[in-house]
């Protein structure tokens, strides 16, 4: 097919491809106002360099790796969990909590996820703080009273023995990381254009 049939092709069926376009808008539109909405909030942790890692950098990286597997841990849930008073299990508050590395640093983002921006700002900020208790008190070998920091005392030397700070505090997002409009807008406009494509193909 040359292309003045292709062209003459689009002419004829201009109507039916552009109803088609419309629809599947108007469905992408409808799944992105029906889908729960989830905001991000997160906050940064800086792992402290001492006098062995600050000139061995895959030290640091490995510290720094374990330092997230114990964020991911039921221990850090349940700070958070006593510190906010939420009523859910440790397993279920990780599902909206994580830790990551970010690539090529010894920075630590505390993300946490919630239906609104303020609760996931709360959370992420208390997750943070809460870190770096948890992760002072391991360093200070009081693994056991890590869940359970009571006394002013024992925070304060938790922060000081500490290998990680609080770098930036967890801002309210603006817009929902989940559904994106844009997204799923274009994916269904280009599902209902490969649809259209194979329900009516161009005459030869």
């Amino acid at each position: 097919m040359d292309l003045t049939s292709a062209l003459r092709a689009v002419r004829r069926r201009w109507t039916r491809v552009a109803t088609s376009l419309v629809v599947f808008l108007l469905i992408g539109v409808a799944i992105s106002l029906l889908l729960p909405r989830q905001f991000a909030s997160t906050a940064r942790l800086v792992v402290k360099e001492t006098g062995s890692t600050s000139t061995n950098q895959p030290l640091l990286q490995t510290q720094t790796a374990s330092y997230i597997k114990l964020l991911q841990s039921d221990g850090l849930a349940r700070l958070v969990i006593s510190d906010l008073d939420l009523s859910v299990s440790p397993k279920t508050l990780l599902r909206r909590l994580s830790a990551e590395l970010e690539p090529g640093t010894s920075v630590i983002d505390i993300t946490a996820l919630d239906r609104r921006s303020s609760v996931a700002q709360t959370v992420a900020e208390s997750a943070a703080s809460n870190a770096v208790l948890y992760l002072g008190a391991i360093a200070q070998g009081e693994e056991g009273q890590a869940s359970s920091l009571a006394t002013d005392d024992q925070r304060t030397r938790a922060i000081s023995s500490s290998p990680v700070t609080l770098a930036q505090s967890a801002t309210a997002a603006d817009r929902a990381t989940f559904p994106r409009l844009s997204f799923i807008i274009g994916l269904a406009v280009v599902v209902g254009l490969a649809l259209t494509g194979r329900r009516w193909p161009w005459p030869v």
